[in-house]
């Protein structure tokens, strides 16, 4: 079984994904500082929507070492995450945000 996430936290996350894709070619693996991390979710469901897991720094002999943890609570605010992710996830909020105020992301109409 799996687990479930709000849609706001999930966007958050896709937004990762490509940015790690653009960056490195993997979904989850980004470079930063001449280091590889990658992150790991975590299989915690939060009732509250939130996406937690752990952030990995792979060395040079190619062991890897657990270096912190992030949070994208429900509503897509980055609580925890590192710069280079929480920049991804800021320019797809900011871009979330924009799209709304245009009319997307609601009802085109209303059923009363």
């Amino acid at each position: 079984m799996g687990w479930s996430c709000r849609a706001d936290a999930a966007n958050i996350l896709d937004a990762w994904d490509k940015a790690c894709v653009t960056q490195t070619g993997m979904s989850n693996v980004y470079e930063c500082g001449g280091s590889q991390y990658f992150f790991e979710l975590s299989r915690t469901e939060h009732s509250d929507g939130a996406i937690t897991g752990f952030i990995w720094r792979k060395n040079l002999s190619g062991l890897c070492r657990r270096t912190s943890t992030f949070r994208i609570e429900g509503d897509g605010t980055q609580t925890r995450a590192p710069s280079f992710l929480r920049k991804a996830g800021k320019t797809a909020k900011n871009v979330q945000a924009a799209l709304a105020g245009r009319g997307y992301g609601r009802p085109m109409f209303e059923i009363t």
